[in-house]
């Protein structure tokens, strides 16, 4: 979620027993609220909770807590572990950064410090840059790089399924800055991440530090540029994608294919 946003979910509890459950979800951290956060529930019936979670923070940070489940007849209690991100809003540049572009496919390989696919593995054999891709053994190919509205097609991607990571050494390298015009292809939207609700974020980190983050998108956004100056004394720069709700229910997060297009570093 954006800084300063909400994020809902919604839970259903079900008495599957044969006598009335008096129950409760309680957290310890202020920022996670339930409604209803109590009742009783008859024999075989069910209760939507929602849940709302507004960290109190105006960073980019992840925050974890807990919640617990509990119901008193039978003294059970089940504790569920909540994962909350929030981003920097989305703040569009004038334009590219000066200097000498360097496409991100040419940088030399010793650079390159790792990168981490959908599912956390190390080392993703799918082809990362190109016009089109294929992705091994999804079935999915001939993804052709054209995105926005206007059907532009660029010559150069970085194509990633999230949750992904891939991280650059910087230190001495010369490069004082980084940009690409990031978002979702129209084939891959119209053909695999056809739900408009699925949101998704561009994130650069610098040294550990948020720098650059677009914010939530949706799949009907057009790319977002983004822009990262003053790397000249940096020793890492870090992409990441994600989704805002991994493992979203009816969705193969492994078809779900998004792109850093026209991915460049700049020398002066």
């Amino acid at each position: 979620m954006t800084v300063g946003d909400s994020a809902q979910r919604e839970y259903v509890l079900l008495n599957r027993s044969g006598v009335a459950l008096p129950w409760k979800i309680e957290s310890p951290q202020p920022w996670i609220t339930f409604k209803p956060a109590g009742g009783s529930l008859a024999p075989g019936a069910d209760v939507r909770v929602a849940m709302t979670i507004k960290p109190a923070t105006s960073k980019a940070e992840k925050s974890e807590a807990a919640f617990t489940v509990s119901e008193s007849a039978a003294n059970s209690k089940q504790e569920i572990k909540v994962t909350a991100v929030t981003l920097l809003p989305y703040k569009a540049p004038a334009g590219p950064p000066p200097g000498t572009a360097v496409d991100l496919e040419t940088v030399s390989k010793a650079l390159l410090k790792s990168h981490v696919g959908e599912g956390g593995v190390e080392g993703n054999k799918d082809p990362w840059f190109g016009t089109k891709t294929g992705y091994l053994g999804y079935e999915i190919t001939d993804l052709t790089l054209v995105m926005g509205k206007d059907k532009k097609a660029y010559p150069h991607g970085l194509w990633v399924r999230p949750s992904h990571e891939t991280v650059y050494k910087l230190e001495g390298s010369g490069y004082t800055a980084f940009s690409a015009l990031v978002g979702i292809t129209l084939d891959s939207a119209g053909r695999f991440c056809t739900r408009p609700e699925m949101g998704y974020s561009f994130e650069v980190y610098v040294d550990g530090e948020a720098r650059v983050q677009t914010g939530i998108m949706k799949t009907t956004d057009e790319p977002r540029l983004i822009v990262v100056d003053n790397l000249a004394a940096a020793k890492e720069l870090k992409l990441v994608t994600r989704l805002e709700v991994p493992n979203m229910p009816g969705i193969d997060s492994r078809r779900f294919l998004l792109t850093w297009a026209e991915p460049k570093l700049y020398k002066k």
